[in-house]
């Protein structure tokens, strides 16, 4: 894992913390800032310091410890937050679990998800970014998620690079949606529906909340993200990957 994957995670120093102290320098000392300040080196320095213990990348999605916070016991924390599989498996039995945050190009092209991913989208909407999901159990067996998310509106350019590539990602301030493709069946308390039984689910009885269904040989989901869509715009994009 990259030490700036763990900045991410713990998020940037505020950018107001950071001109108060310069200001403090040209003028006097203001104890306050640099006591925060200094709490966020020192929290960065040992986050630092973890990355280097780690060989896992790059960004967790949380999950895999315990309601109380504890993670099993020989279990990798970073290895079992990036970690998505069946409701069959378990963390104890991951070997190791990556996310990559990819651009439209390549999350189209990833094979047997990418062409899953809607190839209509309404007017006004556009591809944001998506994240790639791998996890390897230690029986050899290989399960992938694809989670590609849609905004409103222009896209902005972002500080967020890519180490490897130094490829900077967009970002965007507005509503968005996320529609993500998996190559096992989902933990869910909900139904998973066919394809067949959609348009009347939509049309009745969905509340706006996150729904799944199967296609092919993969499982599908749709979140709204609090944005909102007709149910035939929704269809609409069904039917662009069937």
């Amino acid at each position: 894992m990259r030490k700036e994957d763990f900045f991410e995670i713990f998020g940037e120093l505020d950018d107001d913390i950071m001109k108060k102290a310069e200001t403090s320098v040209n003028k006097k000392i203001n104890w306050n800032v640099w006591g925060a300040l200094a709490a966020c080196l020192c929290l960065i320095a040992g986050v630092a310091a973890a990355a280097e213990l780690f060989t896992h990348s790059p960004l967790p999605i949380g999950g895999g410890g315990s309601p109380a916070g504890a993670w099993p016991e020989g279990v990798d924390p970073i290895t079992a937050s990036l970690a998505v599989y069946p409701a069959g498996e378990r963390v104890q039995n991951v070997e190791n679990a990556t996310c990559e945050k990819i651009d439209e190009e390549t999350a189209y092209a990833v094979e047997g998800l990418g062409e899953y991913l809607p190839a209509w989208l309404p007017d006004g909407i556009s591809f944001h970014y998506a994240n790639l999901y791998e996890t390897t159990m230690k029986n050899g067996t290989r399960y992938a998620l694809l989670r590609a998310f849609y905004t409103t509106g222009e896209v902005i350019s972002s500080n967020l690079v890519d180490g490897e590539t130094g490829e900077s990602f967009p970002d965007s301030l507005h509503d968005e949606f996320a529609v993500f493709v998996m190559n096992y069946k989902p933990a869910t308390q909900k139904n998973i529906y066919q394809m067949g039984e959609l348009q009347e689910f939509l049309s009745s009885t969905w509340d706006g909340s996150t729904f799944h269904f199967a296609c092919g040989g993969v499982y599908i989901g749709f979140t709204s993200n609090g944005y909102t869509l007709s149910v035939d715009e929704i269809l609409s994009m069904i039917t662009s990957i069937t």
